[in-house]
């Protein structure tokens, strides 16, 4: 069973056939044809991976579609639709560092200011590595140093105590009086830990939980109506995380679920994921430009990584976006800048093989088909 989504509007009665028969000569040509290619690859892809299921939205001027299969609950047997919600671990991480690129565009705090200087009181953060010296701009870019809190050891403490995967100082207790990775600004070093201070640093600034701040700054302005930082897997839209087992697993939902933190804090859909692209990358209603022009430039230290985003070359020119991965979950989100186009995938399982390209075949079908 598979479901294709498609955007209408509403018609008046009155012109209503119309406007459905200018639409008929208009839109198979094009559309028609590429959301059922889409639904193809769509079907074939989670097949051949052994996924429960997934969805796979494109927003843009070719097409503005989104198609889904399989299932969001082997247990249960409940079907993914297009509006099913989704976690999608670190592709959140473009929404934090947009919320806090926008509090540099309003003069609240600097790009160079060290974290300790906005952070105060510290509490047990004081006794991170590299604490007294780290600034926005590095945690935005990954060149704390600071290592990273996201692993088994954390995952493990987090299900006995599950404040810590809503409490940054408990989050990262177990990073205390560590070794630093590097000195700051010295190399790019992935680390979850950034992003998971950016997020109290909001929370600080802004007064607020993350969620509230989330929802105000970014899922308001972008039409994200389906967007939430943090979720209930039990209610019936939201995908149930499949890890290396068939059934479901508490554990995993627990884990992507319950975190609200910065570094993975969103749960949504793939037609939101798209919107918030759009209005970030295409309309550039989310920050200024001297901001959003930050924020694409590559890393001195990382030429495929700016503030917050991923950066990649492609057939159909530069990309932007994020990937995020958790136990039971995958995203991938991103923005074909000259095709003024985002292609998002999401599941709720995990890979089979290592042939995952699945966004490039689907912009090699979305984009061929717009010639």
């Amino acid at each position: 069973m598979t479901t294709v989504g498609m955007t209408s509007k509403p018609f008046g009665k009155a012109i209503g056939l119309l406007v459905l028969c200018l639409c008929a000569l208009a839109v198979p040509v094009r559309a028609q044809p590429a959301a059922a290619a889409l639904q193809a690859l769509l079907d074939d892809f989670v097949s051949e991976q052994r996924l429960p299921g997934a969805v796979l939205g494109v927003t843009g001027p070719p097409l503005d579609a989104v198609v889904a299969t399989g299932m969001l609950d082997r247990k249960t047997g409940a079907r993914v639709t297009p509006q099913s919600r989704f976690y999608i671990a670190s592709a959140g991480k473009i929404m934090t560092a947009t919320a806090t690129l926008q509090l540099i565009d309003e003069g609240r705090v600097r790009l160079d200011q060290p974290i300790a200087e906005i952070l105060v009181p510290a509490g047990s953060l004081a006794r991170l590595p590299n604490w007294g010296s780290v600034t926005v701009e590095q945690l935005l870019n990954h060149t704390s140093g600071m290592p990273d809190y996201f692993d088994d050891e954390y995952q493990q403490a987090a299900v006995k105590d599950a404040r810590m995967l809503v409490d940054v100082e408990r989050a990262l207790s177990l990073q205390l009086d560590e070794k630093a990775n590097a000195k700051p600004g010295a190399k790019h070093d992935y680390s979850n830990t950034n992003y998971a201070l950016l997020g109290l640093m909001l929370e600080r600034v802004d007064g607020a939980d993350l969620g509230t701040v989330l929802a105000r700054r970014i899922f308001v302005r972008s039409g994200m109506t389906a967007t939430t930082v943090g979720a209930d897997p039990r209610q019936p839209s939201v995908a149930s995380g499949h890890g290396s087992k068939r059934t479901p697993s508490a554990r995993d939902n627990l884990i992507a679920y319950g975190s609200k933190l910065g570094d993975g804090p969103a749960t949504t859909t793939a037609g939101d994921m798209g919107r918030f692209l759009a209005a970030l990358l295409r309309e550039k209603k989310l920050l200024k430009p001297a901001a959003l022009q930050r924020m694409l430039a590559p890393s001195r230290r990382e030429a495929g990584y700016g503030l917050g985003i991923e950066i990649s070359g492609t057939d159909f020119g530069p990309c932007y976006g994020h990937s995020g991965s958790v136990t039971g979950f995958k995203a991938e989100a991103w923005y074909y800048a000259a095709r003024r186009t985002s292609i998002v995938f999401l599941t709720n399982g995990e890979f089979g093989t290592d042939a995952t390209d699945v966004v490039a075949r689907a912009a090699q079908i979305v984009f061929k088909s717009a010639r």
